[in-house]
């Protein structure tokens, strides 16, 4: 129930944080128009990193203390959200991908906005069990933070 839940927060805060800006024809000329566009990017930010932040950070530490304890094969089922052992790692894993895939689908330009909380988070799932986990932080570290340090996927 948590997983459902953390996966559903997660998925409307990136959705309020990617929601695309409105063009100059479409969004009226206001300041007070301006300052609710502003205000949902900064409260789904804050938000949104702070979730992320604590679910990787119990990640980690459940996957450091009882990962190795687990066979590779319920990692994928984990993931698929058919896992049979009930320990955070395993519960989470699939939020964890969530999570992974909302950061793919940052724009640079928001990504270059968050990178300072998002990369020690990421760093930190680099050693997991999980091979679906680090295939996607694989992604994430070349594609997003590669052309933040000049750095262009091959």
């Amino acid at each position: 129930q948590s997983a459902g839940g953390a996966n559903a927060i997660i998925n409307i805060l990136t959705g309020l944080y990617k929601c695309a800006e409105p063009s100059a024809e479409a969004s009226s000329t206001t300041d007070a128009a301006d300052a609710v566009q502003w205000e949902r990017e900064k409260f789904a930010a804050q938000n949104l990193i702070s979730i992320i932040h604590d679910i990787l950070t119990k990640f980690v530490e459940s996957e450091s203390k009882e990962g190795h304890t687990i066979d590779p094969n319920e990692w994928r089922h984990a993931i698929e959200g058919a896992g049979k052992i009930a320990i955070y790692c395993t519960s989470f894993a699939g939020v964890v991908v969530v999570i992974l895939k909302a950061m793919q689908g940052l724009e640079q330009i928001q990504m270059e906005r968050l990178k300072t909380d998002f990369f020690p988070l990421i760093c930190s799932l680099i050693r997991v069990q999980s091979e679906d986990i680090r295939d996607l932080v694989q992604k994430i570290l070349l594609q997003k933070f590669g052309p933040l340090m000049g750095i262009e996927p091959q």
